[in-house]
């Protein structure tokens, strides 16, 4: 980390409040949410300040200035075009400086607004260095990271930072595009393994107050390994109070998850990254497609 900034610190709540109803202990409780002025990275800060107000969770907002940026600038490399013309200016690495600090404010200012509307606490950074290394040592202190698919990027499929942070961030990474929102209808991917169970841990949480409150796609080739994948998963969802409904997904499946979860509405997917390991097409390819926020856990 190249340098880092005194956060500046929200309103904090009193600590029982932050518990949810029944006092049921929240495994999300602090939320790093990666700004930008991109929209899908405000998709990303709307979701988490929702997120934080069902848990009782807290906001840690983060903004990185880009060090090759400022290396360019220090070189005189730095163009800045106009969007109303051609025409093209040298920036210098002071001016670099000051335009990033003016866009920290504004992002803080957009965390401040939206947190306090929802009354969830909150704090902001500045971190300089590479975004996804930065990122990275950042989440080691969080429950869930949040960031938009594409950055600031206009490419419709998503970046490298999000391709890197959803593979090896810490926490379970949140991915949210310009034109989805939290919704009713939380869906979860079960494929048999201990990152599986904990996304389906973490999806029935996020699920408690609907009714049906938890769908999941059990991860099988046959109907026998799907049933007992459903009896297990089954029992142990009970005594947490929940009562899923199980639909069975052969993996050859895995390509069209965007277009079955649209079929069914969906208004959060959570799924474990082991279901996609040998076949990062359909990873992307569903961050890509889906009308709907992805949280994917390791």
């Amino acid at each position: 980390m190249q340098e880092q900034r005194p956060p500046e610190q929200g309103r904090k709540r009193p600590q029982q409040q932050r518990r949810r109803a029944g006092d049921v202990e929240s495994l999300i409780r602090r939320i790093l949410v990666a700004v930008d002025a991109s929209e899908d990275a405000t998709a990303a800060l709307e979701a988490a300040v929702e997120l934080a107000a069902a848990t009782g969770a807290e906001i840690q907002g983060t903004f990185v200035e880009e060090e090759g940026l400022l290396r360019a600038g220090r070189l005189s490399m730095c163009r800045e075009i106009s969007l109303f013309s051609d025409e093209a200016r040298e920036i210098g690495h002071s001016e670099l400086e000051r335009q990033l600090r003016a866009h920290a404010r504004r992002l803080q200012a957009q965390l401040q607004q939206a947190a306090e509307r929802a009354q969830v606490p909150w704090s902001f950074t500045t971190l300089r260095g590479d975004v996804v290394s930065e990122l990275r040592r950042a989440a080691r202190d969080s429950d869930l990271v949040a960031l938009g698919a594409t950055g600031r990027s206009y490419r419709e499929a998503p970046g490298s930072t999000v391709d890197e942070l959803v593979s090896e961030a810490p926490a379970p990474v949140l991915v949210l595009r310009r034109a989805t929102r939290l919704g009713l209808g939380v869906h979860a991917l079960y494929d048999g393994t201990e990152a599986g169970q904990r996304a389906v841990g973490l999806a029935a949480e996020l699920s408690r107050r609907e009714q049906p409150p938890l769908t999941v796609f059990l991860l099988a080739d046959d109907d026998d390994t799907g049933s007992l994948m459903a009896e297990r998963l089954g029992g142990w969802l009970t005594e947490r109070g929940i009562q899923p409904r199980f639909r069975r997904l052969p993996p050859a499946e895995t390509g069209r998850l965007s277009e079955l979860l649209s079929a069914e509405r969906c208004g959060l997917f959570v799924a474990p990254r082991s279901s996609f390991q040998g076949d990062r097409n359909s990873a992307r390819k569903l961050l890509r497609h889906a009308d709907f926020p992805v949280m994917l856990v390791g």
